[in-house]
């Protein structure tokens, strides 16, 4: 385990080191910004059971079974960071490890598989009325060496053991025992591992078109009306007098023309609006095509987005 783990990101297609064994902090990282994107890293300090993720994965017996501690071998308890599959068969599949005083190896018809590290886990079983399957009351705990991983140690009163099923006879003491077939995953909150790595594969921007034509009437001019000024207009760069007058085409699609006419079809001024695209704003400082303060009134315009559609609306200036 990785106890004050770093991490790199790697670009697969080409094989560069984009980020080299940064550290984590307080189990959490916010990389650099690199590619033009940024992610959060967040690591459990120690593994926990997820019991929203766990439970019964096929069949569905009519029981609760819970996975966690057993309190008997608390002092023997490590949180093993992994997840694991509880799985019944028609027929005797395993055996029990019998290290504690008096307990005997008992032929059982289920098997643990570590899901996480690909292997089959040691176990122990109470079998507390002896019939040899899982029924209410028992107990099913895994075991481990005295080292993650490891086999059991030698002499065996070593041995450690990690998570416990247990099958509440509460919640439904006439049901039948698990059936062939049955399996139940016991998934965990755990820290990284040492060598863990995680995938994912980026998409260049792209424009949906058919999306795009059906945002068409949510293309917008603000303020509207205009009226003497707008908050965003920015200062006279003297002391005195104003700045640029702005009004702004918003919703538009990444790329457009934009045509602004009066009331009798003069054009008026002409945008061309090509931006990323998140970027779906175009200013105008109200001034025409031939250097002049336009004046008050109705002005129409007209967006024209080739490959997606058209899209004509009004707007007013009012001094």
């Amino acid at each position: 385990l990785a106890v004050d783990p770093d991490y790199s990101l790697v670009n697969l297609t080409t094989t560069d080191t984009l980020l080299a064994r940064l550290p984590l902090q307080d189990g959490r990282a916010v990389s650099p910004v690199v590619d033009g994107f940024v992610f959060t890293l967040h690591n459990d300090t120690t593994a926990v059971v997820d019991e929203a993720a766990s439970g019964w994965v096929n069949g569905a017996p009519p029981y609760l079974l819970f996975a966690g501690i057993d309190s008997s071998l608390l002092g023997r308890f490590v949180p093993y960071p992994a997840d694991f599959e509880l799985s019944f068969h028609s027929g005797i599949a395993d055996t029990s490890q019998a290290l504690l005083f008096g307990q005997k190896a008992i032929p059982v018809n289920f098997t643990i598989y570590n899901a996480t590290e690909g292997r089959p886990m040691d176990f122990l079983f109470r079998d507390q009325n002896g019939d040899g399957l899982f029924t209410p009351g028992d107990y099913i705990t895994l075991v481990i060496g005295t080292a993650l991983g490891e086999p059991l140690p030698t002499p065996r009163s070593k041995f450690k053991t990690a998570w416990s099923f247990y099958y509440d006879p509460q919640t439904a003491p006439d049901a039948e025992p698990p059936s062939p077939g049955d399996m139940f995953r016991l998934t965990t909150h755990k820290p990284f591992r040492n060598g863990e790595r995680f995938d994912f594969t980026v998409r260049n921007a792209a424009v949906d078109s058919e999306a795009a034509r059906n945002e068409l009437d949510k293309i917008t001019v603000v303020p509207n009306p205009y009226t003497a000024a707008a908050s965003w207009e920015p200062r006279s760069t003297f002391g005195f007098g104003r700045g640029e007058r702005r009004i702004y085409f918003n919703s538009l699609p990444q790329k457009c023309t934009i045509r602004i006419y009066t009331v009798r079809g003069y054009l008026v001024d002409t945008i061309e609006h090509d931006s990323v695209a998140d970027n779906g704003s175009a200013a105008w400082d109200l001034v025409s095509k031939d250097g002049m303060d336009i004046s008050y009134g109705i002005y129409l315009y007209h967006v024209d987005a080739p490959g997606i559609g058209e899209h004509m609306g009004k707007f007013a200036v009012i001094k």
